[in-house]
């Protein structure tokens, strides 16, 4: 088994109705999961539903760097939220990144003052070369992808480029989880 984490992190504190709705979305989200989940299979546990409809774990904190981190356990703010870091990012950047260990996904992106900037995207599912930018992503972007993916290219490698999402990230704010 693996992750499955994001974070996000904004220049601004994070207004307590948008911690709210992030919350909320992800208690539906998970809720109709699990719902599913028992429909295909009445012996689904009833004790575990009861705890996934809590999944969704969100807490936030303020860092000394000036970034306040948003970290959500079991949920991709970049795909859930995409319109709503937009929202955020009015007036500063937002930064969010987003892993999926067990089947090798990872994305970063960023908003500055309500626009999309840039994303990063690994998806092993698409090849194990698969890497996905769009807009200009940091500097670093370039010196991250070309390390990792001589690491990748060794024989017996395991996927390095899984990385290059979450470096970047990294990079732009100095957070890494």
């Amino acid at each position: 088994m693996g992750s499955s984490i994001s974070w996000f992190a904004s220049r601004k504190t994070i207004p307590k109705e948008v911690m709210d709705e992030i919350t909320q979305g992800l208690r539906k989200e998970r809720s109709q999961f699990m719902e599913r989940m028992a429909a295909m299979n009445p012996s689904f546990g009833k004790g575990f539903m009861s705890r996934m409809r809590e999944a969704g774990v969100v807490s936030e904190q303020h860092l000394p760097s000036g970034w306040h981190a948003v970290y959500v356990e079991r949920g991709d703010v970049i795909q859930a939220f995409g319109p709503l870091m937009q929202k955020i990012s009015i007036g500063t950047t937002v930064v969010a990144c987003f892993i999926e260990e067990h089947v090798m996904y990872s994305s970063a992106a960023q908003w500055d003052n309500g626009k999309s900037t840039w994303t990063v995207i690994h998806d092993s599912q698409k090849g194990r070369h698969d890497m996905q930018t769009t807009g200009t992503p940091p500097p670093e972007y370039k010196k991250i992808y070309d390390h990792l993916r001589k690491k990748q290219d060794e024989p017996d490698a395991c996927d390095y480029l899984f990385d290059v999402p979450v470096e970047v990230a990294k990079v732009a704010t100095g957070i890494r989880i």
